[in-house]
């Protein structure tokens, strides 16, 4: 090519084929671009490390030409900037204008933005928008007008700060005189993308004496695809060469061609839903890695990126496959984002106790034990309401070297607290508090990935902050105070987003063609009507009818695109998807999408048209793998199914520390409890009392309550109302201690609900008094295993069993020695297992009427639930001293026969749970009692997170009479 001009390049879209372009114009060196941001990564992969080509944004090429005709060197308007100006222009639209129900709106804000981008774009700026409403009916003159004056308030915010758009950058040029400064090479990659004034740009500079080469999409002949690049292509008034050698793929799609029988191997695949649909393609790519296809060769294009990004890093964790995925993300959904907003939140609210989430975050470095005490300290603190958070100064500074960055927030607020400024200076604060915290040095330590995902986090808000404070200073500077300022963080953090970081090796993942480069293996996600290709859909700011309207004012060079246009760019997409990989093109879809099916995308026809049937597989997908180069999940997987439905994992403990862990002492103590639970479940026992786990559940919250009537001492209650204030009093503190860690609408539930025990509660209590009469002198309360009358330890063949913990009350009733307690929560029992108790019911109660059995009296347990129901077990009924059931108050009495034999029974049961404690022992016993299991998610045998039967499988059906 002779020194200067301008060189078009059309050719089939792909990295394959555009490397060759590059690797041409590296030997004379220069500048590389992309009207696209992100192409750059692509272009910068086709480069040979020790070429003389530069990779750098469209954007700042023309910043540098233009610093050559010493132009004025103000800074290009940054997005957040442009948002805060239609943001400031919007608060104060006119009743009148289209836009003021949804002015305030930062979805409107964003809209405006891309359309206004778009307007600018084609050289349409304010005087044309105002010439066109001239010429336009009233509703879209009206609009038209208002956009101007938008477009004109964003222009004098972004003067005054100093700014201009980038579109200003090449107005600027294209004004400007002839360059002195000696020429330059320039690779551009436009695509498809019709930009007059970007066109207009190009021409000027090969008129200056660069050597430009632009890159154009094409189709194979015949083909009407890629309308944009045809009007670019017009508009630089060059004729195109065609480079790129067209395959037979390339020319059958959407073409008149018969069927291609050279085609790359074409895989369509069909899963049940999209988390299947994931696994099994990074079950291929695996394949295509072991059989010596390395992972950069291999990408992966989901047109959803949103919704297959977190299914595809959970699979490729679980098989061991490096992805290198790039994706934005809302800021509100990073760790240390949310805290800082919570912070702030909780600094200018009413309610101390909010600190107790924010304190158990990793970032608070705040151990288990001190954040009791913590919780604690909150509590005590919200008890003197208008002075707890001087209360809880005063307690932050005595434990200073404990929780450092505690006495810190509390001076910081009390600093914010005086008097109300601009959000440019709330900036400057949060900026403060962030450095005094530091906060993010905990996620500093951990891994590399987490550091760079929170220091983007950190910039990301601190430069949304930056930018809207900017806009705001220019206008009336609002005076915001410590609620206001929380409040404006989560409107503009809700709104903005940040990047998550992507690993350097591993298959390519991206959401469009433009983005991947040279691959030999694509799979293509969520073929789906309405994902791939997208419904056609107009733009809410100017829509069709607008646009052909205003198109109609315009000169063809500047007419606008209208969303049939867009529906058409889906055709374009498509095809660069197609002719991108080199040897093996997948297309998959899920069947199903949670409780709806799908409807694949027509665009698979078009594939089955153009490719042989015999190129087409379907392949049979297995369920359970077990080949050597299967997955070890998959693997594991296989073994587990092949063993009758249990998973093949070794769940022995093999380390001397782990077996410590979970062993205990096979003399106690031990509540009765607990000893139940080693009895049902070895699992559930390891899981709460040696390892303390703790789920955190509404259930488990719930299942508190039944510790009021202890608490308050109910049995000793001596009127309803006193028993009723106290029982209140108890619920109203149990709801405070949760309100920290449970959501209002969940206190609110346990509240009502709370209220409704206590009701039932005091009825039975005062109804069991007249029909169940015991001596007042010998009631006592709070009695634990020990005091006078319930022994602390069992014997056992050669051995002992100490008990710990206490029952609600006990006393005397004739002949009978009385113990009272309040059950936790269970299933309700149904009128077949009210009288037949169950062997872990018969264990637990046995081990109380044991622990109070005294020769020449008898024994009672007096049980009273959740579930509607006090239940008098006695140890026998004594005929002589009648003690009725009122079944209409929900009192009842069961017989257990003689001790003599009902006690051996529990000696057999205690020894086996015993002897169960003694060794470390992790097997769920899977059984009724699993679906009010707290650790059923982990071993998986719940009925909420387990494999539950068919009912309508033939085994399950009713049988005929």
């Amino acid at each position: 090519m002779s020194k200067g001009g301008l060189r078009v390049i059309r050719t089939i879209p792909g990295a394959a084929r555009l490397a060759p372009l590059m690797r041409e114009f590296e030997a004379g060196g220069g500048v590389a671009t992309a009207f696209s941001d992100s192409s750059l990564r692509v272009l910068e992969s086709l480069l040979s490390e020790e070429g003389a080509v530069e990779v750098m944004p469209f954007g700042q090429v023309v910043r540098s030409v233009l610093a050559l005709t010493e132009g004025p060197s103000m800074m290009l308007a940054q997005r957040g900037l442009i948002l805060g100006a239609i943001e400031e222009a919007c608060r104060v639209l006119p009743e009148e204008s289209p836009f003021f129900r949804v002015g305030r709106f930062g979805g409107f804000h964003r809209r405006l933005a891309q359309t206004l981008d778009e307007l600018r774009a084609r050289g349409i700026g304010a005087a044309e928008l105002e010439g066109a409403a001239d010429r336009c009916d009233e509703a879209l003159a009206l609009k038209l007008r208002q956009m101007a004056a938008i477009e004109i308030e964003i222009r004098q915010t972004l003067d005054a700060l100093g700014r201009r758009m980038p579109t200003d950058d090449l107005r600027e040029c294209l004004e400007a005189p002839a360059l002195e400064a000696r020429p330059g090479r320039l690779f551009v990659l436009i695509g498809s993308a019709d930009e007059p004034l970007k066109a207009d740009w190009l021409k000027w500079l090969a008129r200056a004496g660069w050597e430009v080469t632009a890159i154009l999409d094409r189709a194979a002949s015949g083909q009407h695809l890629f309308e944009d690049a045809d009007k670019m292509a017009a508009r630089l008034s060059m004729t195109a060469e065609e480079q790129g050698e067209a395959s037979r793929l390339a020319r059958c799609l959407f073409g008149n061609d018969v069927p291609c029988e050279d085609a790359p191997d074409v895989l369509v695949l069909s899963a049940a839903d999209p988390l299947a649909e994931v696994e099994w393609v990074l079950r291929e790519c695996r394949r295509e890695m072991l059989e010596g296809r390395s992972a950069g060769a291999i990408g992966i294009c989901a047109r959803s990126l949103e919704e297959y990004a977190g299914l595809l890093e959970a699979a490729a964790s679980r098989f061991q496959i490096p992805l290198r995925i790039t994706r934005r993300v809302p800021l509100i959904t990073n760790g240390f984002a949310r805290l800082v907003l919570e912070m702030l939140e909780c600094c200018s609210g009413d309610d101390v106790r909010a600190l107790g989430p924010i304190a158990r975050q990793s970032y608070a470095g705040v151990s288990r034990k001190l954040h009791m005490e913590l919780s604690g300290a909150l509590r005590e603190a919200f008890s003197h309401r208008d002075e707890q958070w001087q209360s809880l100064s005063e307690w932050s500074s005595q434990r200073r070297q404990e929780i450092p960055w505690l006495a810190e927030l509390l001076a910081w607020r009390q600093e914010c607290l005086a008097e109300p400024v601009n959000l440019a200076l709330w900036k400057a604060r949060l900026d403060d508090l962030v450095h005094r915290l530091d906060w993010l040095t905990n996620s500093m330590e951990g891994p590399l990935q987490l550091r760079s995902r929170d220091t983007r986090a950190r910039n990301a808000f601190q430069r949304a902050l930056a930018q809207r404070g900017s806009v705001h200073q220019l206008r009336e500077a609002r005076q915001l105070t410590l609620r206001q300022f929380a409040a404006e963080c989560r409107r503009i953090w809700s709104e903005e987003e940040v990047t998550v970081p992507s690993a350097e090796y591993g298959i390519q993942v991206v959401a469009s063609a433009e983005c991947l480069g040279q691959v030999e293996s694509l799979y293509v996600l969520g073929m789906l009507e309405g994902s791939f290709p997208r419904r056609r859909s107009e733009d809410p700011i100017l829509t069709d009818s607008d646009r052909a309207q205003l198109n109609a004012t315009l000169p063809a060079e500047q007419r606008l695109g209208d969303s049939h246009l867009r529906a058409r760019q889906e055709r374009d997409e498509f095809y660069r998807v197609c002719v991108a990989p080199g040897r093996r093109l997948t297309l998959s879809f899920p069947a199903t999408d949670e409780d709806r099916d799908n409807i694949p995308a027509f665009y698979l026809s078009e594939v089955e048209r153009w490719c042989p049937v015999e190129k087409v597989h379907r392949p049979r997908q297995r369920l359970f793998d077990d080949s050597e180069t299967a997955p070890d999940a998959d693997r594991r997987l296989a073994q587990g199914a092949s063993a009758g439905g249990k998973v093949g994992v070794d769940n022995s403990l093999n380390s001397v520390e782990a077996n410590l862990a979970v062993r205990a002492s096979a003399e106690g103590p031990f509540s009765p409890q607990e000893l139940r639970d080693v009895l049902e479940c070895p699992f559930r026992y390891m899981a709460r009392y040696r390892l303390s786990l703790r789920t955190g559940r509404a259930r488990s919250r719930w299942a508190a309550l039944r510790y009021l009537p202890q608490k308050v001492q109910l049995a000793k209650a001596k009127t309803e109302q006193e028993a009723r204030r106290a029982l209140e009093t108890a619920l109203d503190a149990e709801i405070e201690m949760h309100f920290p860690e449970a959501s209002r609408f969940e206190l609110s539930l346990m509240q009502a609900g709370g209220r409704r025990l206590i009701e039932e509660w005091v009825q039975r209590e005062f109804e069991a008094r007249k029909i169940w009469p015991k001596d007042p002198a010998s009631l006592r309360t709070g009695v634990a295993f020990g005091d006078s009358g319930l022994a602390s330890e069992l014997p056992m063949k050669g051995a002992k069993v100490v008990l710990t913990g206490q029952v609600d009350a006990a006393s005397r009733m004739g002949p009978y020695n009385v113990l009272s307690m309040t059950e936790r929560i269970r299933p309700r029992p149904d009128d077949a297992q009210r009288e037949e108790l169950s062997e872990a019911d018969r264990f637990e109660y046995g081990l109380h009427l044991w622990s109070m059995f005294e020769k020449g009296r008898d024994a009672g347990l007096e049980i009273d639930g959740m579930h509607g129901e006090r239940t008098l077990y006695l140890m026998p009924r004594n005929p002589s001293f009648n003690l009725p059931s009122r079944q209409e108050a929900g009192l009842r009495v069961v017989d257990l026969g003689e001790a003599r034999q009902f006690l051996p029974e529990i000696r057999r049961l205690l020894e086996k749970a015993v002897n169960r404690v003694g060794r470390p022992a992790v097997h769920d016993e899977a059984a009724e009692y699993c679906r009010w299991c707290d650790f059923g998610e982990l071993c998986r045998s719940s009925l909420d997170f387990g494999e539950q039967s068919d009912p309508f499988e033939e085994e399950h059906a009713p049988q005929e009479a």
